[in-house]
């Protein structure tokens, strides 16, 4: 039985009142708005040509026929489809997504010699031949062939298909990228990764604002806008669709038309409102884990080790500084109490660098208690502050001593020994 290789795509053809045609073998089959026949069109086409590997589309009124393995491009001019580019056969672009964008024709991805192509081109129409787009971003994505791609306004997104093996070059693994390209900025963008096995997906048409796919007798509405996965149960009038036909399908107006096959695998039209279509939903869930901004994360990081390192200085700071407030003496961080008279005579030695013992009896002399008791009290007084200042900082001898005074040797006053005097210099008082 004879197989029909149909295209289905819409074509403005100005002696017509229908844009909706197909391509079967070397013929131009034209149709009107409710897929009914009106007249054929016989195409003089080059041996080389395989009509069905290729894409197709108009361009400023000119229609276009673009793929291959190494990037061919022919015209439709009357009747004949000539080739007008003059790429060489490289060979390195089998199954790159190929697409049009502002009447410019693009490809990205393929493969070709034991790797996968990560970057876009797109086909001078001056020079004949590709050109390498150029991006403004440092993120490369990984790159892949086959696979599907989603296109709104200003962005296209690319997803599916296979990449090769980094570790084994003969071997094809999936591709679980969702790489999305702004044309406005000229950046890729790592949306994240999908942990749907999209390998035996079949692609059904692409909307406005989704992409419909089916599999396993279910349909898949894919946002990548808003990364949501809608499930529907498959419509019986879609069982029999097939992935090579799936680029004639088409939407308008919230109409979808599918090329189908009916009983007899006869290829046959078929319209059906976006509404019937999506009539059995199952279940709505994100499509892709959302990349995380590694540079947020490393801001966080920064910051936090910026923390981490100012309280280490800062404790660190606190450690070497000694502090003698109301209630001691603060040395590494660490409260060593001291009574109200200790902590007043401290800070006489330390505003002046002395204390009289006479001053000192002051603070401490008890009214009830006769001369010869106070004095008994000082002497113990000084014992013990020696002895408090040594645990404190570590003394092996008494860090104050008792001198005469140099101008009256009557006067005795309470002095820091030298290494007290360097230490004293570091005490803050608070």
């Amino acid at each position: 039985m004879h197989v029909f290789l149909i295209i289905l795509f819409n074509f403005i053809q100005s002696d017509l009142d229908s844009n909706v045609f197909l391509i079967q073998d070397n013929l131009i089959r034209y149709y009107d708005e409710e897929l009914q026949p009106l007249e054929e069109q016989v195409l003089e086409l080059p041996q080389e040509i395989k009509i069905d590997a290729y894409t197709h589309a108009t361009i400023n009124d000119r229609f276009y026929f673009f793929g291959g393995k190494s990037g061919q491009v022919y015209s439709l001019e009357g009747n004949k489809v000539k080739r007008i580019d003059e790429t060489i056969d490289h060979r390195m672009t089998i199954n790159a997504t190929i697409f049009v964008h502002h009447d410019t024709i693009f490809k990205y991805g393929g493969y070709g010699y034991w790797s996968q192509r990560n970057f876009m081109t797109y086909f001078d129409f001056v020079s004949k031949e590709w050109e390498v787009y150029k991006k403004n971003t440092s993120y490369n994505p990984k790159g892949r062939y086959g696979g599907f791609h989603f296109k709104t306004k200003d962005k296209i997104y690319f997803f599916g298909g296979a990449r090769v093996d980094e570790n084994d070059r003969l071997k094809s693994i999936e591709n679980k990228e969702i790489v999305s390209f702004d044309f406005k900025t000229k950046k890729y963008s790592l949306l994240g990764t999908t942990t749907f096995d999209l390998s035996n997906w079949d692609h059904l048409v692409n909307s406005n604002s989704y992409i419909l796919l089916k599999a396993n007798n279910f349909l898949y509405k894919v946002d990548l806008i808003n990364n949501k996965l809608l499930t529907y149960e498959l419509p019986p009038f879609l069982w029999k669709t097939e992935q090579r036909l799936s680029h004639q399908n088409s939407y308008k107006n919230g109409e979808f038309r599918f090329v189908v096959k009916d009983n007899f695998d006869q290829i046959e039209w078929i319209k059906i409102k976006e509404d019937l279509l999506f009539a059995l939903p199952i279940k709505t869930e994100p499509f892709f884990e959302s990349k995380k901004d590694t540079r947020f994360i490393y801001i966080l990081l920064l910051a936090f080790l910026l923390f981490v390192l100012m309280r280490y200085i800062l404790i660190k700071q606190r450690k070497k500084t000694v502090i003698l407030n109301e209630k001691g003496v603060v040395r590494n961080a660490i409260l060593h109490p001291l009574n109200e008279a200790q902590i007043k005579v401290l800070k006489v030695i330390l505003l002046k660098g002395e204390i009289s013992t006479a001053e000192l009896l002051k603070i401490i002399e008890k009214d009830t208690l006769s001369y010869v008791h106070n004095i008994r009290l000082k002497n113990d007084f000084i014992t013990q502050l020696n002895y408090e200042l040594k645990t404190i900082f570590g003394f092996s001898k008494e860090p104050l001593e008792l001198k005469r005074g140099e101008i009256d040797r009557r006067i005795k006053y309470l002095v820091p020994k030298e290494a007290f005097q360097v230490l004293l210099k570091k005490i803050k008082v608070t």
